[in-house]
């Protein structure tokens, strides 16, 4: 069984910089093939997949979004069938939907999809979202894990995200049982994105967006901490700065009977670390 992870996202979201890491740190050392098309974002530089001992299989037709019903399905298992990998990793098209790449992937006999990531330009959401809603909210629906990359702009998805309502976009315990279940209150999250439709407004897109990486990095939290008994868990970082913190992690503490702690200056919690950690050596 080869396992297969899916990485997505729009031109310059920063694909290739995740892959380069991937392959570097969490995949070194085993044998992974990399599937990329023409169109990628600038190309992964090839000394370095020499030096990583990684295969590159191109798709002539380009975009394999595009491919799906002709070579796609015979290019993957010619690559299975030729290098038998351990592991192989797709960097889909930008414009393009994730949906169609997850199904064709399962048309494929004996592999297995262990992640779909999709990466987002922070900073370029609003735009996607304008010109290209239908794949953009797609790849967001679609993906087991959102990377946003350039944060540092996240503030104007926050903003937009303000004047959206998230109800229009998750469906709730509320929406799916008349009656309170046990553990679970009526506001709790059901299924995120299931009530996104092809026209939402792009604020509640926004909406959508931030409050699945809050809830992502919250329930993450929790479940990282479960063995340990551990009911405290302190967030840093400038995602501690979005206003959604203020609603949305008291609503998981009431969920999962923990506490999440932000502290002062959360934004730089890493930095005043390392500084402390060098002081003392």
């Amino acid at each position: 069984m080869t396992k297969i992870d899916v990485v997505s996202g729009f031109l310059g979201a920063g694909k290739t910089t995740l892959i380069k890491k991937l392959l570097k740190e969490a995949l070194d050392g085993s044998k992974t093939v990399l599937i990329e098309n023409e169109f990628g974002e600038i190309g992964i530089d090839g000394g370095f997949l020499k030096e990583a001992g990684i295969e590159i299989k191109e798709m002539n037709s380009g975009c394999i979004c595009c491919s799906l019903v002709g070579d796609f399905g015979t290019a993957l298992k010619d690559v299975i069938d030729r290098f038998h990998p351990d592991r192989i990793v797709i960097e889909a098209s930008g414009v393009g939907k994730l949906s169609d790449v997850v199904a064709a992937v399962k048309r494929v006999e004996d592999t297995e999809i262990c992640g779909t990531v999709t990466v987002i330009d922070a900073s370029k959401c609003k735009v996607y979202l304008k010109n290209f809603a239908e794949f953009y909210e797609n790849q967001i629906k679609y993906a087991g894990t959102i990377i946003l990359s350039r944060t540092g702009d996240i503030k104007q998805v926050s903003a937009l995200a303000m004047q959206g309502d998230i109800k229009n976009i998750n469906l709730l315990i509320g929406d799916i049982s008349a009656q309170p279940l046990p553990g679970l209150p009526m506001e709790a999250t059901a299924s995120i994105f299931a009530r996104a439709k092809s026209d939402a407004p792009k604020e509640d897109i926004a909406a959508g967006i931030i409050g699945m990486v809050l809830q992502t990095i919250g329930s993450a939290s929790v479940l990282a901490a479960k063995g340990s008994g551990c009911r405290d868990m302190v967030l840093i970082g400038n995602l501690t700065l979005l206003p959604q913190c203020k609603d949305i992690f008291p609503a998981l503490e009431k969920l999962y009977k923990v506490r999440f702690h932000i502290p002062k200056y959360a934004e730089f919690c890493t930095a005043i670390g390392a500084a402390l950690a060098y002081k003392e050596e």
